[in-house]
């Protein structure tokens, strides 16, 4: 688990090549690129956990995901159906930092897909960025360009004041704010605290304001009992005791 602010999504089996997760990552690192100084320095900065400058495009990116194979630990065979691994990071002047890590192309029905934009510390450069606007950009261009099914920001901080499980795929799924594509699924009443933003691609739970990037901690207590509302409900839709 990394520590401090996480941009996560997670989509379920999806068999992908090297050359099909460079163009999706290639597309999400163009579309960042203009929201922050730190977010533009992918394209000149970027390095791999060796301190080597990747290439941002397409064709630079596949030969590196195509390494990232999953192999087995006894015999290092390669498993393709877990599909890629691989991790970039870059830094900024102001000892900004954000760190990518990109799971994709699995087909297994025992593992998923995800990708991961950590932010390890609230800097002058990053602070934009975790504003309710910054974070919704974010995510939207993550939805846009990896296609999941759920997204959410969160924190180290939120995640061990709750203690729960790290993955949720259902709709009980709630943090500081979280993302679900369209259901059939009818929503309980919800405290009054949080923005329920409807939008073409999905509807975007917001439980934090823009005082968030000053302090980097939001209503634990609104989360959990936003939560314990959605896991009522979506176990008495269930049929579930």
């Amino acid at each position: 688990m990394f520590s401090g602010y996480d941009f996560s999504i997670y989509w379920g089996v999806r068999k992908e090549s090297p050359a099909e997760i460079a163009r999706r990552m290639s597309k999400m690192l163009r579309k960042l690129k203009p929201m922050s100084p730190l977010l533009k320095a992918w394209a000149t900065d970027a390095m791999d956990p060796d301190g080597h400058r990747i290439s941002m495009t397409a064709k630079g990116l596949e030969p590196i995901i195509a390494k990232g194979v999953y192999r087995n630990d006894v015999d290092r065979s390669i498993d393709e159906e877990l599909g890629f691994s691989e991790s970039i990071c870059n830094a900024f002047d102001d000892g900004s930092f954000v760190a990518l890590r990109i799971d994709a192309g699995c087909w297994s029905e025992f593992s998923h897909n995800s990708v991961r934009l950590n932010f390890p510390m609230i800097t002058d450069v990053i602070k934009p960025l975790l504003s309710v606007g910054g974070i919704l950009q974010i995510l939207r261009i993550l939805i846009e360009c990896w296609e999941p099914d759920s997204a959410h920001f969160d924190s180290s901080f939120l995640l061990e004041a709750l203690d729960w499980p790290e993955v949720q795929f259902n709709e009980t799924d709630c943090w500081w704010m979280s993302y679900h594509p369209h259901s059939d699924w009818e929503w309980p009443e919800l405290p009054e605290e949080v923005a329920v933003i409807e939008e073409k691609q999905g509807r975007f739970l917001v439980l934090i304001d823009d005082t968030f990037a000053e302090t980097g901690t939001g209503d634990v207590e609104l989360v959990r009992r936003t939560r314990s509302i959605l896991a009522e409900h979506y176990d008495q839709g269930s049929g579930e005791d």
